[in-house]
């Protein structure tokens, strides 16, 4: 079969297909209201008031995408820095002391490119304590990285890493 031949099912609800439309207006017209470091603890709130788990201490930059905040849990001391894409359809799990560089992507939704019908994959993310994603780094569903981990920029996570050190570039090979 064509994929073009292909439909997709979504099997979400109503109630949740309204929520992510709430939360997509309600974060693109507020995540930018209020200067940098007042604005931090504004979209920490934002956050927080929508479901989601983040640490007082944490750091969101203002054009941070955000899916579905619910499905979020973030340590304190995080900063999740600008442009980065937190594809939360199932749970991403940030630990404390981490950064998620710039243009980055965490991605908990692919699409199974085998099945006649292109289903959709849903599997968590979680990234330990003091784990440094750099510039570009894209985590694909499933992964979980360990802490005390660097990994390069414009890594390509595909598989998780179990043990901690430094990762490059393109397919994270460990360094030493």
């Amino acid at each position: 079969m064509k994929l073009s031949e292909t439909r997709y099912i979504d099997d979400r609800s109503l109630p949740q297909k309204l929520f992510l439309i709430y939360w997509r207006i309600l974060w693109i017209l507020l995540k930018r209201v209020l200067p940098l470091r007042v604005g931090f603890l504004w979209r920490i709130c934002l956050v927080k008031v929508h479901g989601g788990v983040i640490g007082w201490n944490s750091r969101i930059y203002g054009s941070v995408k955000i899916y579905d905040p619910r499905n979020l849990s973030i340590g304190d001391f995080v900063t999740v820095g600008p442009h980065v894409n937190l594809y939360s359809v199932q749970k991403i799990v940030i630990g404390n002391g981490t950064v998620v560089s710039q243009k980055s992507e965490l991605l908990t939704a692919s699409h199974d490119f085998k099945s006649d019908s292109f289903d959709l994959v849903k599997k968590c993310i979680i990234i330990g304590d003091d784990v440094w994603l750099s510039q570009g780094v894209w985590v694909a569903p499933g992964v979980k990285i360990a802490n005390k981990t660097i990994v390069g920029a414009r890594g390509l996570v595909v598989k998780s890493i179990l043990e901690s050190g430094v990762y490059v570039a393109p397919t994270v090979d460990r360094l030493g």
